[in-house]
């Protein structure tokens, strides 16, 4: 392999000379750790070195770990120190944990089902990073055909052709990709916190069990919200069996969008609805607004809402212990399903008008700034994978 060489579609200026390949394990030491006995309880206490498990390799950049063994621990098994900026690679796992790849900030140990990589002084760690992230798919074909069974090892780590430019360029390519991750992460603490914002007013805004009022209103509003039931307030029925080709083209089953059925009215809708699957995702709650939508006999939608309800309203209040209604209330079968008096039974509280119309606007608006953000966060991974495919050979 010494001497195959080659250049990327897209670098950085002032860059000319052409890549590199070679067998990543001569230019790197491939570790992989061990696990202390956990029935001794000396190797485990004191708390003393960081250890990390194949599971937190999601964590992509580790600046700790759950877990931390003592020196006796370290000292009796087959862990052993990585030094901080290697890249560690999960070896096994019938999940999507096999062939991931994350970078420890800190020195840690590591069990057996981790391989670490410690780039020698011509690799940059994190372009090897960057490099074998993109890959991922690749090594998992590595140790398994099919990409479900079987396991890496050291050696296969070991023997992973490598392209890599000039160290300078490895940096200036590694950096730049470090800065992407960093702005994908403060993006998706950004999303993290306007949900975790959400399901707190969602707590607040509404009453808990037993009670009439919430705990948090907007001002002007005092009076006692009222018991309902959704049966006594909207109209709930299912689509019908036949849905022709709506589910052949891979679809979820309990309801497909009306552009995939020709010249039909029997399963569209246009207005405000929510849609329930009947069997499958139960408890899962959709929303549609003036939209078109088709819908399964094995989906319940609710429409048709009381001049004095508001349907945004109900949706909301639907997220808040409609599951757990579900769930308690499921039939019991080869396939669990929800039934019509399960939903036309559901009982909540409602105010007047004017306040579940602040409510649903407030939680809409919470809605689309989630949906907003989320949008920023697709386009930065988008253009990240659209980075990787062209600075890497």
């Amino acid at each position: 392999m010494e001497g195959i060489k080659s250049i990327p579609k897209r670098r950085f200026k002032r860059f000319t000379e052409r890549w590199n390949t070679n067998i990543l394990g001569y230019n790197a030491v491939v570790l992989t750790g061990g696990t202390p006995n956990t029935e001794t309880r000396d190797y485990w206490n004191p708390k003393q070195i960081p250890w990390m498990s194949s599971g937190e390799i999601n964590k992509q950049r580790l600046n700790d770990t759950e877990d931390m063994i003592s020196q006796f621990g370290l000292e009796n098994s087959s862990a052993q120190w990585v030094k901080q900026n290697s890249i560690l690679i999960a070896l096994a796992g019938q999940g999507k944990t096999r062939g991931k790849v994350a970078i420890n900030n800190i020195d840690l140990t590591t069990n057996q089902s981790i391989a670490a990589i410690v780039p020698n002084n011509n690799l940059y760690y994190e372009f090897v990073f960057q490099n074998l992230n993109k890959r991922y798919e690749e090594l998992r074909l590595m140790s398994s055909g099919d990409g479900t069974r079987g396991g890496l090892n050291k050696r296969l780590i070991f023997e992973i052709p490598l392209s890599f430019p000039s160290f300078a360029e490895q940096q200036k390519i590694g950096k730049f990709f470090k800065i992407l991750d960093e702005r994908i992460a403060n993006q998706e603490r950004k999303i993290a916190k306007v949900k975790a914002l959400k399901s707190a007013y969602l707590t607040e805004m509404f009453p808990q069990k037993g009670e009439t009022v919430p705990k948090r209103r907007f001002k002007g509003f005092e009076d006692e919200w009222e018991t309902k039931r959704l049966g006594e307030i909207s109209f709930i029925n299912t689509g019908e069996s036949d849905v022709k080709d709506s589910v052949s083209d891979g679809e979820y089953p309990f309801f497909v969008r009306s552009k995939n059925i020709e010249n039909s009215d029997t399963y569209t809708y246009d207005g405000e609805a929510i849609l329930i699957p009947g069997e499958g995702k139960l408890g899962e709650i959709y929303h549609y607004y003036n939209g078109k939508f088709n819908y399964h006999q094995r989906v319940y939608k609710i429409s048709d809402f009381d001049e004095n309800v508001d349907g945004k309203f109900i949706y909301y209040i639907m997220h808040t212990t409609f599951k757990q209604h579900a769930l308690k209330h499921t039939v019991k079968a080869t396939v669990d399903s929800l039934r019509l008096p399960t939903l036309t039974s559901y009982k909540f509280c409602l105010p007047n008008k004017k306040e579940q119309q602040k409510i649903g606007s407030f939680f809409k608006n919470l809605d689309n700034q989630i949906e907003m953000e989320e949008k920023k966060l697709d386009k930065l991974q988008k253009m990240k994978e659209a980075y990787l495919e062209e600075m890497f050979v």
